[in-house]
């Protein structure tokens, strides 16, 4: 067993893993460690023991040290140093006519090298910007473009719902979201709607994707026919995840009506037509012409249910 760190180098930022035996580190922890920009100073996030060496770590880098009084007073220069590198190259990008914006800036804590983020509409040659701005803050200078998620990540803001950003509070990593997911949570398909400050799809939409989707695999979908416990027949016409319930349409000769029961109330029922290759019937009259039905069960097993839900999935998608 080996003891591994997850350390942060940013409020909200990616994790980075290290091997952290012997160096009497705690959660919440300051550290001076190696990274690709230089050292830098972080926060110790996570301490877990492990076996064997993790994919994710950090092999080619260590930590250096405890951080220091001295080293926190350093990395409060780099952040003020930062800042106005970042003010220096937006300024120097206007002057040469480029279209992007920076957004953000780092400086390690050896001041060798200064790391800029900007966004564009398109691709930017900023290879004059580079020579120029290294030359005023005399450190070696990478830009890196970035899309809109970090953007709003760096900007910091509140979402629809009023609270504070999840890029700027918690959410180290971006996962894809689709429209699909959208679809599948039943929201309506006007990415107006739930689209972030960023312009993108809100992340929160992946959130309790997979809640939806193995609820729907329990639950009938619109549009399948179902028998009540009074023995009538309709067709579902919403189903409400949350409280598991689904409302049924029934119509009859005299009137018809919509009743909402619970899902375990209900069974799959199917036409008379269907009996004979879908093992199921309706159990009793189902105005095929006879008036007294086909007589089998309408009840049929999961894995038949699953294979119509999936039907139906994909036939409306």
């Amino acid at each position: 067993m080996s003891l591994l760190a997850a350390i942060s180098f940013r409020k909200v930022g990616k994790l980075s893993y290290y091997p952290a035996d012997g160096l009497g580190l705690e959660v919440g922890s300051r550290v001076v460690a190696e990274t690709e920009r230089g050292h830098e100073c972080g926060e110790v996030k996570i301490l877990r023991d492990v076996e064997g060496v993790p994919q994710e770590m950090e092999s080619s880098y260590r930590v250096v040290r405890l951080a220091t009084d001295e080293d926190l007073a350093t990395m409060e220069q780099r952040l003020a140093q930062a800042a106005h590198a970042l003010a220096l190259c937006q300024e120097r990008a206007d002057a040469l006519g480029l279209a992007m914006k920076v957004v953000d800036a780092e400086i390690g804590l050896d001041a060798q090298q200064v790391t800029l983020y900007f966004v564009a509409d398109s691709r930017v040659d900023f290879r004059l910007l580079v020579k120029e701005v290294a030359s005023q803050l005399r450190m070696r200078v990478h830009l890196h473009q970035v899309g809109s998620r970090d953007h709003a990540r760096a900007l910091g803001g509140y979402g629809p719902c009023g609270r504070p950003l999840c890029c700027t509070t918690f959410l180290r990593d971006f996962a894809p979201v689709s429209m699909k997911m959208a679809k599948d949570q039943s929201l309506f398909l006007n990415p107006s709607k739930f689209s972030g400050v960023c312009g993108k799809l809100m992340c929160c939409l992946r959130y309790e994707h997979d809640v939806y989707m193995e609820a729907k695999d329990r639950m009938p979908v619109p549009g399948m026919t179902v028998s009540t416990p009074d023995g009538e027949r309709g067709q579902v016409t919403d189903v409400n995840i949350f409280r598991e319930t689904v409302t049924v349409f029934i119509r009859s000769e005299d009137i018809s009506r919509s009743v909402t029961l619970k899902v375990d109330e209900i069974s799959v029922a199917r036409a008379c037509g269907d009996c004979g290759s879908a093992g199921g019937g309706c159990g009793g009259s189902c105005g095929s012409g006879s008036g007294a039905g086909c007589g089998v069960p309408a009840k049929v097993e999961q894995p038949l249910l699953q294979l119509e839900q999936r039907f139906r999935r994909n036939w409306t998608t």
